[in-house]
């Protein structure tokens, strides 16, 4: 099958989900990537792509670019994280490729590109949401204080809510990580087109990660995640002040590392304490996680599957996490992980992995037992092939019908 994958920026190893889906989909299919490239971490990943799949096509999209698509869309209700990622020279490339390049489907990612896929035609066109953007910035309104970040999220919200219950009824399939997120997407349908919403979970690359990790340090906590993400500057600035310091107080030699791309000023300040460690981006997260006793994920409001636990749990790293945090997960809070939503409980979860090594053992081998069975990439990767060859073939059908046949065809 050859597959056009359309995406908003470079898939690597931060964007772990797309860049899994290409990378997996390459061994069997021809995957060309036709994506936007922001910066240089962008422009870095390309080369690395390039060893997974057919071909990569990149269009720069400057930072004062996106700010201009955003003014230009404030008088229409389109999302300003759609209209940042227009692009008149990509909407062209995707055209070309469509014209010369014989594909079986495309395969745009995110929201944010989904105005490209509106625009593909004479193929079957398969859109991963990923999560539900109107659930988060609900979410997101509901737990921000009042200021310039909760009006932003407000007025997104108005934006989004019409525009992705307008996407869900025009692309072949739409794919979501959760249950939440897509109860969250029919209801905005009113929920029809059920059948078109399917869950396709995010997964770990286990042949990079190791059971037996280096040795660990024993009072090391980590956090790791996309630094310029809110909801992951919320988590980490509420650890740091409610719970890092209960934790401290009967481990004083306890120390913290921050790690993940983009670390807005907030986060750089906790930096100035001398027991936490803020790295920006690093090329891979692995070498953090296996050099931890424990990961923490104390995130207050997200959608989908938190990838920065499943990470952890692959590396062997015993993980404390919110209940919001592990939600869409099917492991066992006491069993494959630890649960807290108060900042004590939070604190004495983590302060008995650090004492107890043997109970911090048990919970890390049954984490990594339950992301072997549950969340390895290939296997959800055949899910997403499955996918496609019920629309390609639904679409094969549709083409060879007469037009007296679609005529009389019930609807």
């Amino acid at each position: 099958m050859r597959v056009l994958f359309v995406a908003p920026y470079v898939p690597s190893l931060v964007r772990i989900r797309s860049f899994s889906f290409v990378k997996y989909l390459s061994r069997r299919h021809e995957v060309t990537v036709v994506a936007l490239m922001h910066d240089k971490v962008d422009a870095e990943a390309v080369d690395f792509l390039r060893h997974y799949c057919t071909r990569v096509e990149t269009i720069p999209l400057s930072r004062g670019e996106g700010l201009y698509n955003c003014g230009l869309a404030l008088p229409s209700r389109v999302p300003l994280q759609a209209a940042y990622c227009r692009s008149g020279e990509l909407t062209r490339r995707i055209a070309s490729e469509l014209q010369h390049g014989d594909y079986d489907l495309a395969h745009v990612e995110h929201m944010r590109a989904a105005h490209f896929g509106l625009q593909i035609t004479g193929i079957p066109v398969v859109y991963d949401s990923v999560d539900c953007i109107t659930l988060l910035l609900r979410r997101t309104v509901r737990h921000s204080r009042f200021g310039p970040g909760k009006a932003l999220s407000w007025s997104e919200l108005r934006r989004t809510v019409g525009y992705e219950a307008d996407l869900v009824g025009r692309f072949d399939r739409v794919l979501v990580t959760s249950d939440d997120d897509r109860r969250m997407l029919l209801n905005l349908r009113g929920n029809t087109d059920v059948f078109k919403v399917v869950v396709v979970p995010n997964g770990v690359h286990l042949a990079r990660s190791s059971s037996d990790a280096g040795k660990r340090d024993p009072d090391s906590i980590v956090f790791s995640g996309k630094m310029s993400y809110h909801a992951n500057v919320d988590a980490v600035t509420y650890f740091c002040h409610e719970i890092f310091p209960l934790v401290k107080r009967d481990r004083p030699r306890v120390r913290l590392t921050i790690v993940g791309s983009n670390p807005p000023p907030e986060v750089r300040r906790l930096g100035k304490d001398p027991s936490v460690t803020v790295t920006g981006h690093v090329p891979d997260v692995r070498p953090f996680l296996e050099h931890a006793t424990v990961a923490v994920c104390p995130v207050r409001y997200a959608v989908g599957i938190q990838n920065k636990v499943l990470e952890a749990m692959a590396t062997g790293t015993p993980v404390v996490a919110t209940s919001q945090a592990c939600k869409a997960l099917q492991a066992k809070p006491g069993q494959d992980l630890l649960s807290a939503d108060d900042s004590r409980g939070f604190a004495a979860h983590v302060l008995r992995l650090l004492e107890q090594p043997a109970y911090a053992d048990w919970i890390a081998n049954n984490g990594r037992r339950y992301v072997v069975e549950n969340h390895e990439w290939s296997r959800i990767v055949e899910r997403v092939e499955s996918i496609y060859e019920e629309v390609v073939a639904g679409h094969r059908r549709l083409r060879i019908q007469t037009p007296l046949e679609m005529k009389a065809t019930p609807i």
